[in-house]
């Protein structure tokens, strides 16, 4: 099973990126973030280091003129092999012309007399001339082997080299234009380590060449026998994926595997363990409806395309098709887990014998109603296929996108009891939308993935990450699911502002005359209380770290903090020397002042994307406007006898009247009233250009 991964420079992964799943036992490997940062393409780089057979197309890479890599180590329970093996590709930096980047043996023989007495050496470019050097030599031993119809004596276990006179079948064109990867296996065998890798070439058409170049490396084996790269537990990632293969480490393979292919011997690599890895792997897409007819104006809705329809949904479901009869899948373990996904439901799928006219059809009954595959919801479809994989008898990786798509949330639920049950005997793998399959038990497992800008990714790790950060540690379950699926966070002190907050947004996105386009910088907000401005530094890091879009939202004793009886500016947050001159001075002149109040507003927005309430708290903000003050008091008190507030005492008794009633919570009515008097007041309008702004 896959026990982890490190990639550089894949798609739009800049960076090396190291993935550890080793951690099976403590549940599925689940990763999150928005559309399009890379999720899926992590899947598709595994598949690519695991298939034996030939991708359709190479992967993309972010930067064209630099090497990029990808090694997969798994741990394989089987004979002879293992137990760690590790597979990759390589792309080298400067291969979009191979003729370029390699001398051919048509320039070998075009050049026989290019030497030099002494070459230093200078990386890749210097291995090259020292295999200039030694064409004269190859050449002559090409021809002996051609005349003595026999290949060249190789090294290795078990007969596996071949001679170079098997490439006399195949003449390829190495002059032709392209770029040029290697896929590469390293396992053990007997004790030893072995690594092979085999070259192909993507033509300009697109279509893949084998150039029929593999090798066998020994050169670099050092490094990895002192690296204590082979790790035997099968619960731990090894340190060499971790630590040694990195770019230093492929400058090395390519160099040596240039010059081997330049000694024109061939290494049949072992396809029996490429199977073997790719027989315990599968990746599963979501169902993408599997019907032809998905709204009702379809042209295919009419009687006539009843069977084509129905054959055309079965065809289409291949998972089900494939497995519901087969022995591979362990029939009782398979009933179980659909059982339990949907209980109370008594589903059952079944194929009917085939005529001399139609494919198997696959029929569904529940209860004493029985409908074709067609007219059955996408969450059973899933929760079929879902158990059908978990319930396989080889399958040791499983990568899955989005396996809840069309399901119950009580249903998914179910499914992630299911995921970590079977996370203790396998590598599982969830692309995820959805925050139900989140909870604290996989808290370890969870990678971030986000853009760092327009054309750049980044995944993280949010344990590793962050399990020194304080936030981290006491943050609920239910704020950190809203955080880590929203586009951007909106923090504010406790509960209560986020009750009068969601009522203001609410108000603004319904009721207003505001375009889609004004209220877009509201409605992407998730507003989450973050327990107290005394974690706002912490809050800051955890966001920071995962590449989260966030602002805060924070009383004014936050950043200003004042003397109650006398109205004075005791201390203004340190980082802000500039506005010293403040302190000591009446609270009221510094809120009028253009270089006062207002200024600071600006510099917090800007370097700590923080908005204060110019008032104090969110209760002097409500209160803030004298002539609605009598209003809104009905609202939270009805039978309420304030007047308009004259003095301290009265004014208190309004705000700890409002503060009592938003923590004893507040009819939905009432907040959409108490949000229609205060969406006009200056505050709010301030807060949503703060928004619009940040």
């Amino acid at each position: 099973m896959l026990r982890g991964m490190v990639l550089q420079n894949f798609v739009h992964f800049e960076k090396r990126f190291v993935f550890d799943f080793s951690k099976t036992k403590n549940g599925p490997n689940i990763f999150v973030g928005a559309s399009s940062t890379g999720k899926t393409a992590v899947l598709e780089l595994i598949r690519r280091c695991m298939d034996s057979r030939l991708n359709s197309s190479l992967t993309n890479r972010a930067n064209s003129n630099e090497r990029v890599y990808v090694f997969c180590e798994f741990y394989l329970d089987i004979d002879k092999y293992g137990p760690t093996v590790i597979t990759g590709m390589i792309v080298d930096a400067n291969t979009d012309n191979y003729s370029s980047t390699m001398q051919t043996d048509k320039e070998v023989k075009a050049n026989p007399e290019v030497k030099s007495e002494d070459i230093e050496e200078k990386g890749r470019e210097n291995k090259l001339d020292e295999m200039r050097e030694q064409g004269d030599e190859q050449e002559s031993q090409k021809k002996k082997m051609k005349k003595d119809n026999k290949p060249e004596e190789m090294s290795g276990e078990q007969g596996e080299e071949q001679g170079s006179q098997n490439k006399k079948d195949k003449e390829m064109d190495w002059d032709e234009e392209g770029t040029m990867f290697h896929k590469v296996i390293m396992y053990t065998l007997g004790g030893k380590i072995e690594f092979c890798s085999e070259t192909y070439l993507e033509r300009r058409d697109g279509k893949i060449v084998n150039l029929e170049k593999n090798v066998k490396l020994s050169q670099i084996l050092g490094d990895l026998r002192s690296s204590g790269y082979i790790e035997t537990n099968e619960n731990h990632i090894s340190k060499g994926i971790t630590d040694l293969f990195n770019e230093d480490f492929v400058v090395k393979v390519l160099g040596e595997i240039e010059i081997k292919q330049r000694e024109n011997k061939t290494y049949h690599v072992r396809q029996d363990l490429w199977r073997k890895i790719e027989e315990q792997f599968v990746g599963i897409l979501p169902t993408r409806g599997l019907g032809t007819i998905q709204w009702t104006k379809s042209k295919l809705i009419e009687s006539e395309n009843k069977t084509k329809n129905y054959e055309g949904t079965c065809l289409h479901a291949e998972i089900i098709t494939e497995l519901l009869d087969s022995d591979i899948i362990e029939k009782k373990k398979e009933q179980e887990i659909f059982s339990f996904l949907t209980n109370p439901s008594k589903i059952v799928f079944r194929k009917e014998a085939p005529n001399a006219n139609r494919i198997n059809l696959i029929q569904v009954k529940n209860g004493m109603n029985e409908f074709p595959l067609l007219k059955t919801s996408v969450g059973i479809i899933e929760a079929k296929q879902f158990s059908l994989i978990m319930a396989h008898r080889t399958l040791k990786t499983i990568c899955l996108e989005e396996p809840d798509r069309g399901m119950h949330p009580q249903m998914i639920e179910r499914l992630k009891e299911v995921l970590h049950h079977e996370s203790r005997h396998k590598t599982i793998i969830v692309v995820t939308h959805s925050p139900y399959l989140l909870d604290s038990m996989s808290l370890k497992n969870i990678f971030f993935f986000s853009r760092i800008y327009e054309v750049a990714f980044d995944v993280v790790n949010i344990y590793d990450k962050l399990e020194s950060n304080k936030y981290l540690k006491i943050v609920k379950m239910e704020d950190l699911k809203a955080i880590l699926f929203s586009s951007k966070v909106l923090f504010v002190e406790g509960s209560t502002d986020k009750i009068v907050l969601e009522a203001i947004f609410r108000h603004l996105i319904q009721r207003s005359s505001k375009t889609y386009e004004d209220i877009l910088p509201i409605l992407s907000h998730e507003i989450c209380s973050m327990g107290g401005k005394e974690l706002r530094e912490n809050i800051s890091e955890f966001c920071n770290k995962l590449n989260i879009k966030f602002c805060l939202v924070l009383d004014r004793d936050a950043v200003i903090e004042t003397e109650e009886s006398t109205k004075r500016i005791k201390k203004i947050q340190p980082g802000y020397s500039s506005y010293k001159r403040f302190e000591g001075g009446l609270v009221s002149d510094f809120l009028v002042d253009p270089n006062g109040f207002e200024a600071l507003s600006t510099d917090l927005a800007t370097k700590e994307k923080t908005f204060i309430w110019r008032d104090g708290d969110l209760e002097d903000f409500l209160l803030s406007s004298r002539e609605n003050n009598s209003e809104i008091l009905r609202i939270f008190k009805p039978d309420a006898k304030f007047t308009t507030a004259e003095d301290k005492e009265k004014y208190n008794r309004m705000k700890a009247t409002i503060k009592k009633s938003l923590k004893n919570g507040c009819f939905r009515e009432n907040l959409d009233a108490l949000a229609d008097i205060i969406t006009h007041f200056p505050e709010t309008e301030r807060l949503c250009s703060f928004l619009k702004d940040i």
